[in-house]
């Protein structure tokens, strides 16, 4: 029993040993910053505390300090299980070798781009409060292709074949619906909010809209009056919002006017309590169901991604309680 005579052997050798060394032998030192281990990746107080913090930041505003330091044993709770998350997560990554191409992140980039658009959403806008930036945007879609890739490998997923994909789209119709809208262009002379003007000031004020008008009625092209004088954020575009539905957030004087102007019509300045519009509608699109074809691949993730979200929680919590939580 050669096997057995090995083991006795290195179990009288241990018992030899003095009780420190038999100790270094089973645990490793941890540096003093370590607050816990998951499965011997370590989190050091500096990572919790400054997820304990972006836990703090994302709070509504209306919450105030005082409340959010009484909440903060739940806050410091979902500050530890999110970084559990990304441990248990990231070493799966790296166990299965998944990592995105730049090519299937310019991909997805195109796709949510074209979404946007085609909900009359800024992606400008998404970028701004999700992201940052648009480098920012492109990290959060690595990010997410590498998870969801991740998942379809753990689940066994395979990819959707295109009866199932046409089925989805089926049963949920009204995700794929355009509303109407109009493509909007807009010059707009700002007033700071809530700001009483001058008779003489509001008298200036209409005078430069109307002459910007006047400028457009004798053939200078609109984006050229935007970028040189509209106080708005998509001067640098030409003054282009893009597609604009009924139920947006812009001034209803803005809308209703958007909506009455013929395309290509020089229509009147509109007045609003955030100043003077000049408005240019290049196109106008009545709601309408999308077809299959024209959002195959918007469906196909969809899809993918709801039969992921149905699975991948229960699998998640299986591979928590696997895994071994040290804390320090």
């Amino acid at each position: 029993m050669p096997g057995l005579f090995i083991l006795g052997a290195l179990g009288l050798l241990a018992g030899c040993a003095s009780l420190e060394t038999r100790e270094a032998l089973v645990t490793p030192p941890v540096p003093d910053n370590v607050v816990f281990t998951i499965n011997g990746l370590p989190v050091t107080r500096d990572e919790l505390e400054a997820e304990v913090q972006l836990v703090k930041d994302e709070a509504p505003p209306w919450i105030e300090e005082k409340e959010l330091r009484g909440m903060l044993p739940e806050i410091r709770k979902e500050a530890r299980n999110r970084l559990i998350y990304e441990r248990l997560i990231n070493a799966e990554l790296e166990k299965h070798g998944i990592h995105p191409t730049d090519e299937q992140v310019e991909e997805e980039y195109k796709v949510m781009e074209e979404y946007y658009d085609a909900h009359s959403i800024p992606l400008d806008t998404v970028i701004e409060f999700q992201a940052g930036n648009s480098d920012g945007l492109r990290q959060a879609i690595h990010d997410q292709l590498a998870v969801d890739a991740l998942w379809d490998t753990l689940l066994g997923l395979e990819e959707p074949t295109e009866e199932q994909c046409r089925k989805f789209h089926e049963r949920n119709r009204k995700q794929y619906v355009l509303p109407e809208a109009v493509r909007l262009h807009e010059i707009w002379v700002g007033v700071p909010p809530d700001e009483v003007l001058e008779p003489d000031e509001q008298r200036r004020l209409r005078a430069n809209i109307q002459s910007l008008r006047e400028r457009w009625e004798a053939g200078t092209p609109f984006a050229e009056l935007a970028r040189e004088a509209s106080d708005g954020p998509f001067a640098a575009k030409g003054g282009e919002i893009g597609w604009v539905p009924r139920e947006v957030d812009l001034p209803p004087e803005v809308i209703e006017a958007a909506f009455a102007q013929q395309i290509d019509e020089i229509g009147p300045v509109v007045e609003s309590q955030f100043g003077f519009h000049l408005l240019w509608v290049s196109e106008h699109r009545s709601e309408r169901q999308v077809p299959y074809e024209e959002v195959a691949a918007i469906v196909s993730r969809d899809f993918k991604r709801t039969r992921r979200d149905r699975d991948s929680q229960k699998f998640y919590q299986k591979m928590r309680r696997r895994a071994e939580i040290i804390d320090y």
